[in-house]
């Protein structure tokens, strides 16, 4: 039985590690560092098993934030210190752009969130994984759930409102109409 000779992995983005300097010799779109092989641009890892070979086929350019930008993400997991988040779209002038990244949320200081929140938040850092704040007035919850009934909760003058049961709590919500414009119908 032969072993195939190209075997497509994953699809990588800039500073992702792909391997170790023993295992691949870093080809286009690779680069290796301290022993470690390195994504410098996005696109699909190939590895070729007979010269022992990586690189990165690079097809259409893949959109990737950069600091400053715009994102929606869902919170994943909610830590002491650390906010887990997926990251699923950006921001940009020609609409909302899906994605598909993982990053992580500075906690705003006495704003609690809550897994399964949806959010609106700034890179601070663009490298994988992204580093996110809400720390300006649009930035925030733009959908979240009751704890209680898990009914959606519904924007009230400035506090949120579960319409089931009657929950009521002040989140740090986005400004701008932000929460209003994923409210479903």
């Amino acid at each position: 039985m032969t072993m195939p000779e190209r075997k497509a992995l994953r699809i990588v983005f800039p500073g992702d590690v792909v391997g170790v300097a023993e295992e691949f010799i870093a080809g286009d779109g690779l680069e290796e560092r301290d022993g470690f092989i390195y994504a410098t641009r996005p696109g699909l890892l190939e590895v070729n098993m007979y010269t022992r070979t990586a690189y990165v086929l690079f097809h259409k350019p893949v959109k990737i934030p950069r600091k400053g930008d715009r994102v929606l993400a869902r919170i994943t997991n909610v830590e002491r210190n650390l906010i887990y988040v997926k990251v699923f779209a950006l921001e940009s002038k020609k609409g909302v752009l899906p994605l598909d990244l993982s990053g992580y949320l500075i906690p705003p200081p006495g704003r609690r969130l809550r897994k399964e929140d949806i959010i609106r938040a700034k890179v601070v850092s663009p490298s994988t994984p992204l580093i996110l704040e809400l720390s300006e007035p649009d930035l925030g919850i733009i959908f979240t759930i009751c704890p209680n009934c898990l009914s959606e909760l519904r924007l009230s003058g400035s506090r949120l409102v579960c319409r089931n049961c009657g929950h009521t709590e002040r989140r740090k919500i986005a400004k701008n109409n932000w929460f209003k414009r994923v409210r479903r119908s």
